[in-house]
């Protein structure tokens, strides 16, 4: 499971500062303290129980370093859990694809339902952020059909 966080968020909830240690062994904690209240971390949860602090990781389950950590600049937007299991689940992700053929930009999604997209310019992050936010009850060909409307208009 992948969620998104801020830092702000993560030290102030209930996981409390008992987590630093975690995110010093997994090798966090150089992100946390050399970043400003309020960074947005991509984070891994390796294991979570009732009663305890769940377990973060910035790496993958292999062990490898990944995309895992802070995400720099961007728009992080929040939407229902269901979709983003549908965008981290679905064997094609048609509002993704389709924008994806036409525009350049980064995506991280997260189980919590939070959703961070970057891009080069801010039109491009905004496009993207409502194209995903109003395909939701859309199905995969209805998704295909608003991005192509979507990109005709932006494209005149």
């Amino acid at each position: 499971m992948y969620i998104l966080m801020t830092q702000e968020a993560l030290l102030n909830s209930h996981l409390g500062y008992d987590i630093l240690y975690e995110l010093i062994v997994s090798g966090m904690f150089k992100f946390l303290c050399t970043k400003q209240v309020g960074t947005l971390l991509y984070l891994r949860v390796v294991k979570t129980n009732i009663g305890m602090n769940p377990e973060l990781s910035c790496t993958e389950a292999s062990g490898k370093a990944a995309l895992f950590g802070p995400l720099r600049d961007g728009f992080m937007f929040e939407t229902s859990t269901g979709l983003s299991r549908m965008l981290l689940n679905s064997p094609t992700r048609p509002v993704i694809e389709a924008l994806g053929k036409k525009l350049s930009f980064e995506i991280a999604v997260g189980l919590n339902g939070r959703v961070w997209v970057n891009a080069t310019a801010p039109r491009i992050v905004i496009i993207v952020a409502n194209a995903i936010m109003n395909s939701e009850s859309l199905s995969g060909t209805q998704q295909r059909i608003m991005v192509e409307k979507l990109l005709a208009i932006i494209s005149d």
